[in-house]
């Protein structure tokens, strides 16, 4: 709950609101705002708002027939005052006046008061019966004269009081409950010793046993430190925790019959019951599902609710997949944020295709994330049904759709179905870049015109100042693409960089040079790129050129051993002995167990005459690899050289 500070809490102004009863406009103005990001306070006046309507139709009566008879004859016979003579006559009957200040704050404590008392009442009367009034309605003359604003202004104070004694006692069971000295489950305790039945304090404490009750049955850590090795023992303590939540939730519903979020514990109590109570099972479910649907009818707009039911459906003994997805497309639906983690928990259900397509809304992009996120779990089955059913949508996302079930068919090695999807897809970079990958993958000669293809094809986007490879207008298909392109989407560097390491592969080593110089030139910072031009020029004979771009690569990440290694075998080659051996050393200071540094290192020493060192490394080779082939050829080269 979104709090404004600790002397005025917005979320007080629930029923203040709802009976229209605040006057400031600035104030008015602050809950709405308020509002806007606390789906409990809207909740709360909703609820009270119906509950208040509810309420004054439910007691509406007609008047009696004789009434509008007395009435009319009363007006006909009745002089009417003018505004003039009303006003003098007002003022000599009320010789002293009541200060309006005060009417008025003790009338909007008693409205306050008065419609919680009525939501309440609205929530508790029905019964299995059928409706009974919980009250009579009972009318009292207060008389005339002098007497009447007296008794008004006595009623109202007494009103204003016992509002005043609750509002203080909400206000010390709430300090008990935010302290940060104590416990939460110290700090409870405290708060229903002050208010047994305080909504707030029972949802805390129902939350707290939740947790202690899936606690004990998940890791058998009882709350007096035992630990309950079987199931049957964790079971009992285990169902008495889940017990206690039901019943305070139960209380705290009492007091606070329209927040969501207290059905929606009940919900997960019953829930975690019924999944280790077999003799109550069918009871704790069916209450259950009752109370999270009538969580989602008081705030049907929240996905988080959604949310919640399709957990509740799928940790059942017996997931009930049908309710689950239905909850789950509803959820997505109103908040696509949530589909990741919301299919996450359906991953190891085995769905079949048509289950998975009613997981989501039929939109293209819903259709599309769903896809990638099956494609990296491995359901490609699964996946590549999704992307087809995306791009028979006909949106404007059909592209993204292609190039995801390209990808897809790439990265499962069937390159011959990628080609089929790439030939009829337009000449963007990207879908380009995948045909480039999978002429390359089948030895086609034409994959180097291809890479350039996407290069030039980036190259004019760039020039348009366009930043998506792919027609991607959404925000959200956007950060689709992005979350699969990694660090260079939407970058001609990401296509120029796939052409140097195709290059690289191909060991067209000057090629390959000028293609990393020009992924230098737009990203100067980038060390991978300094070592792969450091591999491409050492390659092409360039040695000093390669050592030196090496030391720029260790310079951007010396945590690096890749970068470590190719730079001491650069300063070997360069003659650096003593330096190369230094990089071999740093490498395994850092990895020890590194056996092609621990190699390197023996040869270099055995070369530069210091035969002892050699023999320890080659040795602690043999440790590390039994029967290494290198370290025991080298050990043997050094025992004939010293025989000699």
């Amino acid at each position: 709950m979104v709090r404004a500070s600790p002397r005025h809490d917005l979320s007080l102004l629930t029923g203040a609101y709802a009976a229209d009863a605040i006057d400031d406009p600035a104030e008015r103005a602050r809950f709405e705002q308020h509002m806007r990001h606390c789906a409990q306070c809207s909740g709360e006046v909703r609820g009270l708002a119906e509950t208040a309507a509810k309420m004054a139709l439910a007691s509406a009566r007609p008047a009696p027939e004789p009434m509008r008879d007395r009435v009319l004859e009363a007006v006909s016979r009745t002089r009417q005052l003018s505004p003039a003579a009303a006003h003098h006559r007002s003022a000599e009957k009320a010789p002293r006046q009541i200060r309006p200040g005060w009417i008025a704050a003790a009338a909007g404590l008693a409205a306050a008061a008065c419609l919680g008392v009525a939501t309440v009442a609205l929530h508790t009367r029905a019964r299995a019966s059928g409706e009974r009034w919980l009250a009579t309605v009972r009318v009292a003359s207060l008389g005339v004269g002098r007497l009447r604003p007296a008794i008004v202004s006595a009623a109202s104070v007494l009103v204003a009081l016992a509002c005043l004694t609750e509002i203080a006692r909400v206000t010390l069971v709430e300090s008990r409950l935010e302290s940060r000295n104590e416990p939460a489950a110290v700090r409870v305790e405290r708060a229903l010793a002050i208010a047994p039945r305080d909504a707030e304090a029972r949802w805390a404490r129902a939350r707290l046993r939740l947790a202690q009750a899936r606690r004990v049955w998940e890791s058998g850590q009882a709350p007096d430190g035992r630990v309950l090795a079987s199931w049957e023992e964790r079971r009992p303590s285990a169902l008495a925790g889940f017990t206690g939540a039901i019943e305070d939730a139960e209380v705290a519903i009492r007091a606070r019959p329209a927040d969501p979020y207290l059905h929606e514990t009940l919900a997960r109590a019953h829930g975690d019951a019924a999944a280790i109570d077999e003799t109550e099972r069918a009871r704790h479910q069916a209450a259950a599902f009752a109370s999270m649907r009538r969580a989602i009818a008081l705030s049907p707009h929240n996905p988080h609710l959604y949310r919640s039911l399709a957990a509740l459906a799928l940790g059942q003994p017996e997931p009930v997949v049908p309710v689950a997805l239905a909850a789950a497309r509803a959820a997505i639906e109103r908040d696509p944020a949530l589909l990741p983690g919301i299919a996450e928990r359906f991953l190891g259900l085995g769905l079949t295709e048509a289950q998975w397509a009613d997981l989501v809304p039929n939109t293209s992009l819903d259709r599309l994330e769903l896809g990638l996120l099956l494609d990296r779990a491995g359901l490609a089955a699964a996946a590549e049904d999704e992307f087809r059913r995306a791009g028979a949508l006909g949106s404007k996302d059909a592209s993204l759709a292609e190039w995801a079930l390209a990808r897809s068919l790439m990265r499962r090695g069937d390159a011959a179905r990628a080609f089929e999807v790439l030939d009829a897809a337009p000449g963007d970079p990207e879908l380009l870049l995948l045909r480039a990958q999978a002429l390359s993958t089948a030895g086609d000669a034409a994959a180097l015109d291809a890479y350039r293809a996407a290069v030039g094809s980036a190259e004019k986007l760039a020039a348009r100042r366009a930043t998506d490879p792919l027609p991607a207008d959404a925000p959200r298909a956007r950060a689709l693409v992005a979350s699969v392109q990694g660090r260079d989407a939407g970058r001609v560097v990401r296509y120029r960089r796939a052409l140097a390491e195709f290059l690289s592969d191909r060991q067209l080593w000057e090629q390959s040079a000028r293609e990393w110089d020009g992924v230098i030139a737009e990203a100067p910072g980038d060390p991978t790129a300094h070592h792969e031009r450091a591999l491409a020029l050492r390659g092409a004979g360039r040695t000093a050129e390669a050592l030196e771009e090496s030391r720029r690569a260790v310079a951007l990440d010396g945590s690096s051993v890749p970068f470590r290694m190719a730079l001491a075998q650069n300063l070997w080659e360069s003659e650096q002995y003593y330096q190369a051996m230094n990089e071999w050393r740093a490498v395994l200071s850092g990895e020890p167990g590194n056996i092609e540094a621990r190699l390197a290192l023996a040869r270099a020493l055995r070369r530069a005459g210091d035969r002892a060192s050699a023999v320890i490394e080659y040795r602690r080779v043999l440790d590390l690899a039994p029967g290494n082939a290198d370290a025991s050829r080298g050990l043997a080269a050094l025992a004939r050289s010293a025989g000699e």
